[in-house]
């Protein structure tokens, strides 16, 4: 059985706390590795991020600022996760760590792209980065060679590895 990253998160009024450690019991069954992310405090996501290490799952955590990075890093992150937008000062934290960084994408912009890959790899510190070229919605099958190759171009330019991702089935009807 193929073993695929889930993420786990909680949502302001649609998942309570229980839900959330509901969430991490089942995906310690199912997957390999959670994202932590839109968790409504630090401590909670410290908490969660204990309870899947404890139940043997890998945690990527989604730090919004530099404060953030600090705490999952004392509360054993294994990797990060960031977006486009954020921010320079948490990039450069993260790169401190040296661990390795999923930057999760759904735009075509490698200018923004090189700003984001150099705060990641000011002196060679955070060698480990995958791209992952996020889908949220069915894409027009015509923009699907647009969008793979944009992913192989992601994967030359910076020398990283990449993923295609989505939170919706729609790719599970495609021809492999």
């Amino acid at each position: 059985m193929k073993r695929e990253p889930v993420e786990i998160c909680q949502l302001i009024g649609n998942d309570t706390w229980t839900s959330c450690i509901e969430q991490v019991d089942m995906a310690s069954k199912l997957v390999t590795t959670c994202r932590l992310a839109n968790i409504l405090t630090i401590a909670m996501g410290v908490e969660l991020l204990s309870r899947a290490r404890s139940l043997g799952l890998r945690c990527v955590a989604t730090p919004t600022s530099t404060h953030e990075v600090t705490v999952y890093d004392q509360a054993g992150a294994e990797r990060y996760a960031v977006i486009p937008t954020g921010g320079m000062l948490t990039l450069n934290k993260i790169a401190q760590t040296g661990k390795p960084v999923w930057i999760l994408t759904s735009r075509d912009d490698f200018s923004l792209m090189d700003t984001i890959i150099a705060a990641l790899r000011p002196s060679g510190t955070c060698d480990d980065v995958t791209l992952i070229y996020r889908v949220g919605a069915p894409p027009n099958l015509a923009r699907l060679p647009v969008i793979l190759n944009l992913i192989e171009n992601y994967a030359i330019k910076y020398g990283a590895k990449v993923g295609l991702s989505s939170n919706l089935p729609w790719w599970a009807g495609l021809p492999a």
